[in-house]
């Protein structure tokens, strides 16, 4: 956790009442009312009634995948898809529980009630002045180990890769601190992870609106606008993040990102090579090195940038990834699968991973392990069109023709403009004997596809022709990749 982000005390609290973690002090002993003679007042006996207790207490609850050379998007392309402190506390709406409290106890048992009368806040000791300001001290102290306890929960969960897991315990922080430029950008890590771009890009610029000079993190800021294409958002990025600092790691990656966007590779290359010169240990900028590497084909540089990420973080699954594709392009599907399966084991919520996997076991002929890690990817992310149509293809192969059908329809409606998905969807009802109904979507894949018009044209060419010979059964066949 950074320095920045810590708990401040001395702070006057004034806050309602928080979720689970958040203390508040609703009211303490007026040192201020004094008597006639100058002295300070005791503080008030304990209210007796449980009904008052709350008024004088501190309340306590609880706290489709589509491969570029950045890494993994949420594209719906299938033809484009190569294997490749005392603070306080937000108002909420829940009602406080020591209003609620005598309401409630009258409507439960006796167990009930003790359970409820063991949530209710304890009271400032009355004794005298010097006892409440010890008792305030060491309330205070709890309230900072919990929001201590809830960051290190929260940070250890986006250790793991439990983006899903990591988010709510985040937001459980009180609103100072979810209002800080670092939580936003775990927050931001957290949706990037997820896939989920636009939303993430909202966390980032939340967080650099909070703190405008913010450098950490600023590297996933700047690929999550090269994922989205915004070229001039990520090009102001890079140069506001160098103007700040010039001798910021994270600049020259952003800087090195908008080259990349705009094609210029040797450009990139260089700003990420200045990064790893600032800081050898910056895992991120060998991955996005060696991913540069890779899209130029230099294989053995590109491993030995993935390597170096690896042996800096052996959990960094990006790099595990890249050496998979990387393998995959060179045809050794063996070790790719097994750099894929580890990527995919760092960070099992992420489905792309899985359905790289099962493109994998499909080359390799296990087609049953490619169709158990489609279904898989699809679990995950019932969005994910490649593994959608991975799956049909699969099925189609096994002659389970009603079940590629009924996947095929749910692509369409996710991504109604592929042309393979009629391909597909033609070529299984011409299995099943409707070259009516198979010929009506082949034209429509003609219309979709002009560049692969002249296979599809002698396709549907080829399917007439058999019709007026009686010839059934003809194998279609068209490239699905």
């Amino acid at each position: 956790m950074p320095s920045n982000i810590q708990p401040t005390l001395g702070q006057t609290v004034e806050s309602p009442v928080m979720e689970d973690g958040h203390y508040t002090l609703e009211d303490r002993p007026n040192p201020s009312a004094s008597s006639a003679t100058g002295e300070l007042s005791p503080p008030n006996p304990p209210p007796t009634d449980s009904s008052d207790r709350s008024s004088t207490s501190i309340q306590g609850q609880a706290l489709t995948g589509n491969i570029t050379k950045k890494g993994l998007t949420r594209s719906t392309s299938i033809t484009d898809f190569p294997a490749s402190v005392l603070v306080r506390g937000p108002r909420r709406s829940q009602s406080k529980m020591g209003v609620n409290l005598g309401a409630k106890m009258a409507s439960t048992n006796n167990e009930e009630r003790e359970q409820l009368r063991d949530k209710a806040a304890p009271t400032i000791p009355a004794s005298s002045t010097k006892d409440s300001e010890i008792w305030i001290e060491e309330e205070g102290l709890r309230i900072v180990v919990d929001i201590f306890r809830i960051m290190a929960r929260a940070y250890g969960l986006l250790a793991m890769n439990k983006f899903a897991e990591a988010m709510p315990e985040f937001e459980r922080l009180p609103f100072e601190h979810l209002e800080s430029g670092w939580v936003q950008c775990q927050l931001g890590k957290c949706k990037f992870e997820m896939l989920d771009y636009a939303s993430a890009a909202r966390y980032f610029e939340h967080a650099r609106e909070l703190e405008p000079n913010l450098q950490r993190d600023m590297e996933i800021y700047s690929t999550c606008l090269w994922q989205l294409r915004k070229e001039m958002v990520l090009s102001t990025l890079a140069k506001e993040l160098k103007e700040a600092n010039h001798q910021s790691p994270q600049a020259w990656v952003a800087l090195g990102n908008a080259y990349s966007l705009k094609h210029e590779s040797d450009q990139a290359l260089k700003c990420f090579q200045r990064a790893i010169q600032l800081n050898d240990r910056f895992a991120y900028a060998h991955t996005l090195s060696g991913l540069e590497y890779s899209e130029l084909e230099e294989y053995d540089k590109a491993q030995t940038e993935f390597r170096t990420a690896m042996s800096i973080d052996p959990r960094h699954y990006n790099a595990w990834y890249g050496m998979g594709v990387i393998y995959n392009k060179m045809g050794k599907n063996d070790l790719a699968l097994i750099h894929l399966k580890e990527a995919h084991k760092l960070n099992p919520s992420n489905s792309v991973l899985l359905y790289l996997v099962g493109t994998i076991q499909e080359k390799m002929n296990r087609t049953t392990e490619a169709l158990r890690s489609f279904e898989q990817a699809i679990d995950l992310d019932p969005t994910n069109v490649a593994a959608r149509f991975r799956k049909a293809l699969v099925q189609y192969d096994m002659e389970q023709y009603d079940e590629a059908l009924k996947e095929l329809e749910a692509v369409m409606k996710l991504s109604p403009d592929e042309a393979n998905v009629f391909v597909l969807q033609g070529r299984v009802l011409l299995k099943m004997g409707n070259k009516e109904q198979a010929l009506r979507y082949f034209t429509w894949a003609l219309n979709l596809d002009s560049k692969s018009s002249h296979a599809i044209r002698d396709l549907i060419e080829k399917v007439n022709y058999d019709s007026e010979n009686g010839r059934d059964g003809y194998e279609v066949k068209i490239d699905m990749d």
